[in-house]
């Protein structure tokens, strides 16, 4: 564990949240992200993937096999969890995301093609 502290001094640091920022519905700085001036390489933010698609299917795929995913694995029943809807805004579920990759609806933008904001 140490090396890995030596290597990553920020690992199991607590940072405040950024919760009120996306209530404002506005893109964010990247100086406004708690801890992001210890990311290594802001930068690499701003490399497209190459085949965002394949790569976000992967990782899905990854998280769908984990034996703890099932309760992710579709939307919360609000039958089941009446208040649940009350409390989550933007709910997703490993299911609703499996749809949006294959419709296309995540797409790569560069902080280039926004100006200087990051996405």
């Amino acid at each position: 564990m140490c090396a890995v502290k030596e290597k990553y001094p920020s690992i199991g640091k607590k940072f405040g949240g950024i919760e009120h920022l996306l209530k404002e519905r506005r893109p964010l700085m990247n100086e406004e992200i708690p801890g992001f001036e210890l990311l290594s390489s802001p930068k690499k933010l701003e490399e497209p993937i190459d085949d965002l698609n394949s790569t976000m299917k992967l990782v899905l795929n990854k998280l769908k096999a984990d034996k703890n995913a099932w309760p992710f694995m579709e939307p919360v029943n609000a039958d089941d969890v009446p208040e649940y809807y009350k409390h989550i805004q933007f709910p997703i579920d490993l299911g609703t995301m499996s749809e949006k990759i294959k419709s296309g609806y995540y797409v790569h933008v560069s902080a280039n093609t926004i100006g200087d904001r990051a996405v």
